[in-house]
């Protein structure tokens, strides 16, 4: 059963559209820690805030289910969004960022330049990373498999660059684009429509999405 919206972001003002949509969730702000590796980061108290601020939204709404990467900041940007909507928050390893070895906290420059080599050198690890293809094929079928078997709207909460790359894929893009990788907020919101496969809402951020922006 498709949910009901009247007005989800980057879709018409229509209460009578009946419409499947699948929530792209990056996670919170979070808190650099040069001593841990980046999947064992946490999220600030900022974004603490941010993910209670973002279980209010009434896009989530008769939402069907929830799934989460297994690292601790997205677990705890989708958690209370999973109680406010009272389901189960399941958590998906697939989800998990993109493998980037045992890569240091450098400048953002550095890291830029990085992610940039990921995405233009697909079949090939760069510094140790994991390679885009993987990350791709990986994230587009955990999606894939999301959807196919949930009864009405999907949440997904992840990272950046692996819904960077998901979208590249739902798009026909050879390469997700370093710029609008870049942009993605902390947390950022994307919308896909489900039926027709389609990008209705690029990331914007918490204060866009719930109208406070």
């Amino acid at each position: 059963m498709a949910a009901f919206v009247s007005s989800p972001p980057g879709m018409p003002n229509d209460d009578t559209a009946a419409v499947s949509l699948l929530y792209l969730i990056r996670h919170a702000e979070v808190l650099l820690r040069g001593d841990q590796p980046m999947p064992e980061w946490h999220l600030s108290a900022t974004g603490e805030q941010q993910a209670r601020d973002l279980s209010r939204s009434p896009a989530w709404d008769g939402l069907a289910l929830i799934a989460s990467s297994p690292e601790a900041k997205a677990i705890a940007t989708a958690r209370p969004t999973a109680d406010a909507a009272g389901l189960e928050l399941q958590i998906e390893p697939d989800l998990h960022e993109v493998d980037r070895g045992t890569t240091p906290l450098v400048s953002a420059d550095e890291y830029h330049a990085l992610v940039a080599a990921h995405f233009a050198s697909p079949h090939e690890s760069v510094s140790g990373w994991e390679t885009a293809d993987a990350a791709r094929a990986r994230v587009v079928a955990c999606i894939d498999r999301l959807t196919a078997g949930a009864d009405g709207t999907v949440c997904v909460v992840s990272h950046g660059l692996v819904l960077s790359h998901y979208l590249a894929d739902l798009r026909g893009l050879e390469a997700p684009s370093l710029e609008e990788w870049r942009a993605i907020p902390l947390p950022g919101i994307a919308v896909v429509d489900l039926e027709g496969r389609e990008l209705v809402q690029p990331f914007v951020s918490l204060m866009e999405f719930i109208g406070l922006a």
